[in-house]
């Protein structure tokens, strides 16, 4: 009788450490109110975006092309990187706050989160070079090399 339901509370102990253990945890850095939030960066034309990058809050790094009208996931960050870039983005977006250089070929960086009603969104002409676009333009050759690290 025992060893009947020692046995059986020994299964239901591996079932649930198991299951448990096999669920991703959001990072730490990373809030309840913002783990639905979205980062993309990429290329745009006419004001319309061409090709992006996004990033969900679990690193998981998708690509798309209006061309094909295609998305496809390339790869996913190590907790410590997906960390390291939203704090990065956070102190930028407070240095400079706004930036909005419409042209015929453009480059952006936008981060949205719809839990908390917030859309930023930089917009600059890579041919020219002052401080808000080159502070931004290297943040986004950052965010192009992630997966080269």
């Amino acid at each position: 009788m025992y060893n009947k339901l020692y046995s059986y509370c020994f299964i239901l102990f591996l079932i649930l450490s198991v299951s448990c253990s096999s669920v991703e945890k959001q990072p730490d850095c990373i809030n309840k109110t913002a783990l639905n939030s979205t980062l993309r960066w990429g290329k745009m034309l006419g004001g319309v975006p061409t090709s992006y990058k996004s990033m969900n809050m679990m690193g998981e790094v998708t690509k798309f092309e209006s061309k094909t009208n295609s998305e496809v996931i390339e790869f996913k960050l190590d907790k410590d990187t997906l960390c390291n870039t939203l704090e990065e983005l956070g102190s930028l977006i407070i240095e400079i706050q706004t930036l909005n250089v419409p042209a015929e070929n453009n480059l952006f960086i936008e981060y949205v989160n719809k839990d908390r009603d917030f859309f930023f969104r930089a917009v600059w002409d890579p041919r020219y070079k002052n401080d808000g676009n080159e502070k931004f333009n290297e943040f986004y050759h950052k965010l192009e090399n992630l997966n080269k690290k």
